[in-house]
């Protein structure tokens, strides 16, 4: 029951332009907190399979870590680098392009990967 009422909650928070705003720059902060502190065993989105991803940056050579829905196919990790659907690649999937090796951390792991575009 509460599940549900917080996604009903995060849905309609989300719909919103000036609180999707306002999600983007609240949420992830409290997310990686709560993902690091339970090794991506708790994250604000309730139910959902959420981890940290950390990569190295293409430009910088410093990590950086993200708060990432993800998918698991045995013991592959797959991650969908769709960018909200707009037309260009998130930066993160940038990153990986230039070093595919990737720390992850969920569901009680920490492992790293080494990343490349599925076909």
């Amino acid at each position: 029951m509460i599940k549900k009422l917080w996604f009903r909650f995060v849905e309609g928070f989300a719909a919103n332009p000036v609180s999707s705003k306002l999600f983007d720059w609240f949420i992830p902060p409290i997310d990686r907190i709560l993902l690091r502190l339970s090794k991506g065993r708790y994250s604000v989105a309730l139910g959902k399979p959420i981890g940290l991803l950390t990569t190295t940056g293409r430009k910088s050579g410093l990590e950086h870590t993200i708060p990432i829905l993800y998918a698991s196919n045995g013991e592959e990790i797959v991650l969908v680098a769709s960018n909200y659907g707009k037309t260009h690649h998130p930066a993160w999937y940038l990153n990986l392009t230039a070093n595919p090796e990737v720390k992850f951390v969920y569901a009680g792991h920490e492992d790293t990967f080494i990343a490349r575009t599925a076909r």
